[in-house]
Order: structure tokens, then C-alpha cells, then sequence
């Protein structure tokens, strides 16, 4: 941790804790950190942002959010990662189930005003130790681009997503087919 530590210090990252922010605020401290240096926003997740009006349906709310974040990305002219949580249907269809774009809770505004859109997949084989998995970076919308899958390993201890090619823990398999 304390080596993770050292190589983050210099870097401008910063970490809010913005549950329940609404996109007003979440929007003023963007500008802020943009003008301090930062070069790209991840949010954590959508689902946690605040809607303006309690009285819209949740998918009108979602939408709105969603919306915000790609005005907010081109105003302020950098990358906003937007972190999506999955609804409840993936499980219904098995433990090794790919996730495809309908998995996406409250997805059609996401699928809607997204450019690019990555789903992280990984074995969820219970009878595998070793400590790096098999898995998956599908890229389910790319604008311009066409959708593929990107074969990776997954190093569970560290939460880390490696590439086949250079980590000799995991067997290689088959070639991406991006």
C-alpha cells in the first residue's frame, strides 16, 4: 500500500466521496479540479448522484445525470468515466453469464448519450485458486469503432486487470478479438 501510495503522491488524483451530490456540485468541484490540473473524472457511480426533481420517474432522473456528464465532459473538455452498476438480470442467466449492454441498470440513457461503453467480466470459477482469473473487457459501444472483446487477467488481491501477453501467471489463451 505504502509503495501504491508514493507513485499516486505526485500524481493530481483526487478522491471525493460525492454520494448524494447533485450534478450542480458535482459540476462545480469538475471545474475546480480541472483547473488544478486534473485530466480526467471517474464518478462512482451514477446510480449515487442526486436527481434535481424527486418527482421524476427514476429512468427520466437517470437520463438527466447521464446527460449532465456528457455536457459537463465536453465543456470542460476531458474524459468523465461514469461507473454504471448492473440491474439483477445477469444473475438470472448463470454464474459465467457475459454482461451485454440491457445489463446496465437504468441503461437506455446510458446506451443513449454514452461514446464508449466497457463491461468488465471475469470468471467467477469458486474452485480456481490461482491468484490471477480469466477475464474479459467487452466493448459493448464505441463510437467510430466496432464492438469486441478484450481478453485480460484478472490479479484478484490487487484488483488489477493485466495483459495476457506480459503476465506469465495466467495460461494464454486465444487472441482478443479486437
Amino acid at each position: 500500500i505504502g509503495e501504491a501510495i508514493s507513485v499516486c503522491y505526485g500524481l493530481p488524483l483526487y478522491c471525493v466521496d460525492a454520494i448524494g451530490w447533485r450534478m450542480e456540485r458535482i459540476a462545480s468541484a469538475c471545474r475546480r479540479l480541472v483547473r488544478q490540473g486534473v485530466r480526467i473524472i471517474a464518478i462512482d457511480h451514477l446510480q449515487a448522484i442526486e436527481p434535481d426533481d424527486l418527482r421524476q420517474s427514476r429512468a427520466v432522473q437517470v437520463e438527466r445525470i447521464v446527460y449532465h456528464c456528457k455536457a459537463l465532459a465536453r465543456r470542460l473538455n476531458i474524459p468523465i468515466l461514469a461507473l454504471c452498476q448492473f440491474n439483477r438480470d445477469i444473475e438470472r442467466r448463470g454464474r459465467d453469464a457475459r454482461p451485454v449492454l440491457a445489463d446496465l441498470k437504468e441503461s437506455g440513457a446510458v446506451e443513449q448519450y454514452a461514446d464508449v461503453i466497457w463491461l468488465l467480466w471475469r470468471s467467477m470459477d469458486e474452485t480456481d485458486t490461482r491468484p490471477v482469473s480469466e477475464a474479459e473487457i467487452i466493448v459493448a459501444k464505441q463510437r467510430m469503432l466496432r464492438p469486441g472483446v478484450v481478453r485480460c487477467a484478472f490479479e484478484g488481491r490487487t484488483f488489477r486487470f493485466l495483459d495476457l501477453d506480459t503476465h506469465h501467471d495466467y495460461p494464454r489463451g486465444e487472441e482478443s478479438e479486437i
